[in-house]
């Protein structure tokens, strides 16, 4: 098995694909390449720097989900209404039971 065939594997399926050729893929390339001819403790920093890559590659895609829903005008519009719904319903809920809280206190009275 080539050096690296694990780590692709996982990260292809953890990483978008445009985030996994852009910055896993070189990497593991450079593994591929260097790390049968390398030393042990050489082969340790190429395993090490696919681990990092990975890892900022991570971050990336959690930054660009974060950011996703804000992207453009139309995902920030229906963002806006998600979020006005929600508060529309737990305010609905809140006023629910607040009732509930009421007739149940005027009624031990």
């Amino acid at each position: 098995m080539t050096p690296g065939t694990r780590l692709a594997i996982v990260s292809s399926r953890l990483l978008r694909a445009e985030t996994f050729e852009m910055i896993v893929s070189p990497a593991i390339a450079d593994l591929q390449f260097e790390a049968p001819r390398a030393t042990w403790p050489r082969r340790l920093q190429h395993y090490i720097a696919v681990w990092r890559a990975f890892w900022g590659a991570m971050a990336h895609d959690l930054a660009f989900t974060i950011r996703a829903p804000f992207a453009d005008e139309a995902r920030r519009v229906a963002f806006q209404s998600n979020v006005l719904t929600f508060a529309s319903l737990a305010l609905f809920q809140a006023f629910y039971y607040a009732c509930m809280a009421t007739m149940l206190l005027a009624r031990k009275r």
